[in-house]
């Protein structure tokens, strides 16, 4: 029998209403006209590879992407956030920007070295799947590794303003529905517990938690044998802003 329960909530369940899907905060007029930029948007998203990566523990960073369809006679052009130019850096099909994006920024593109200046949407694709930590077999105390990765999705909270956390606490396939609903309780609260902790070191006092424990509801192991991917907890990051 699969089995899951709640901690108390503090305040994240409209998020994650809210927040299921694509979010776009502004939007430029869209145009056909072949001599200015189209299709301007930078896309708040989730990296799809792991940025650290140490056993089974991982983090995923947030990324920034932006995207643009330049006339061909455009060379020069600028990204600039608040007024300031920002780093691009060239991907496949975009440019990924290398520093932190709020909600609240203002976002241009100064092209042409004509002193034109066109207006960039911003998209929000979340929520944002910050990675998971694991725990030694029948343990509930965090590891010196699984303590980086908690202070890596710190940091990155820090320098973005989106506040509600969701975390998931699991357990492998190995002993009773009741031991193991007890244990994965005890794990989310020692994760969430030290993230608040890295949190309010950082000067972040209004994150929102909302925590479950699932007695190997999510394990992919084989019943009876021991898997350390499964004895986990998991976090994802959900915007928290007024469009």
């Amino acid at each position: 029998m699969k089995i899951k329960g709640v901690l108390a909530a503090t305040g994240v369940s409209t998020i994650l209403c809210i927040f299921a899907a694509t979010t776009v905060l502004s939007a430029p007029a869209s145009s056909d006209d072949p001599t200015i930029p189209t299709g301007l948007v930078v896309k708040i998203q989730s990296s799809t590879a792991p940025l650290i990566r140490v056993g089974s523990n991982s983090f995923y960073p947030i990324v920034n992407d932006f995207y643009v369809t330049l006339p061909s006679d455009v060379t020069q052009y600028e990204l600039d956030i608040n007024g300031e130019a920002v780093t691009l850096a060239a991907q496949d099909g975009h440019f990924r920007i290398l520093q932190p994006i709020r909600t609240t920024d203002s976002l241009h593109l100064n092209w042409g070295g004509r002193n034109l200046t066109s207006a960039v949407s911003l998209q929000i694709n979340g929520p944002f799947n910050l990675g998971n930590v694991n725990f030694d077999f029948n343990k509930t105390e965090l590891t010196p590794d699984a303590k980086m990765i908690i202070q890596q999705m710190a940091r990155q909270i820090a320098s973005l303003d989106f506040r509600g956390i969701y975390l998931v606490g699991n357990a492998d396939n190995v002993g009773s529905d009741r031991v193991n609903l007890a244990i994965s309780k005890k794990r989310v609260e020692k994760a969430q517990a030290y993230l608040q902790t890295q949190l309010e070191k950082l000067g972040v006092l209004d994150a929102s938690f909302e925590a479950q424990h699932m007695a190997n509801y999510l394990a992919k192991g084989k019943s009876g044998v021991r898997s350390e991917g499964d004895r986990s907890v998991t976090f994802l990051l959900y915007p928290s802003v007024n469009v």
